[in-house]
């Protein structure tokens, strides 16, 4: 009865991990699709594509980082933030990071207009994070949006 005890556990046991591998995959398709879609709205926003080029920073940052904060409590991401090809950031959910300049390594993509989405690895657990190039008049780009959510684990 022992023997038929432990065979029965360890084989709930193996497939209750499947079923959370596969639930997990599930979680990070669908945050990798919410990301990739809330990014490519802010990139869209006529206040981020007129702002991002203005010369007056502070204007620009006064215009941008309201709208995209409203947006980003509504879509609960953890973060969107609105880069300048010099990679300057506009909008960021610590306003002390605003108008710092973006040192991640996995933007250089979004800098040549490419859209994708990443998870990264931190000490909070696995984040995914959608890169979304804006583009200007005439198809010319004017900067990147990246929207991150965490992952539930």
């Amino acid at each position: 009865m022992s023997l038929t005890f432990f065979i029965l556990i360890f084989s709930f046991s193996i497939g209750g991990t499947f079923l959370l591998g596969f639930v997990m995959n599930e979680q990070k398709e669908k945050l990798s699709d919410q990301a990739l879609l809330v990014a490519k709205t802010v990139s869209q926003l006529p206040e981020v594509k007129t702002y991002i080029t203005n010369d007056n920073f502070d204007l620009a940052t006064r215009h941008i980082n309201p709208v995209v904060d409203e947006i980003r409590d509504i879509n609960g991401a953890q973060y969107i933030v609105v880069l300048d090809m010099e990679r300057r950031k506009y909008s960021h959910p610590n306003s002390e990071e605003i108008g710092g300049i973006s040192q991640s390594g996995d933007l250089n993509a979004a800098f040549s207009e490419h859209y994708y989405t990443s998870i990264a690895h931190g000490d909070e657990g696995d984040m995914v994070r959608a890169f979304v190039p804006v583009m200007g008049e005439h198809g010319k780009q004017i900067g990147v949006v990246v929207a991150g959510y965490n992952v539930l684990t």
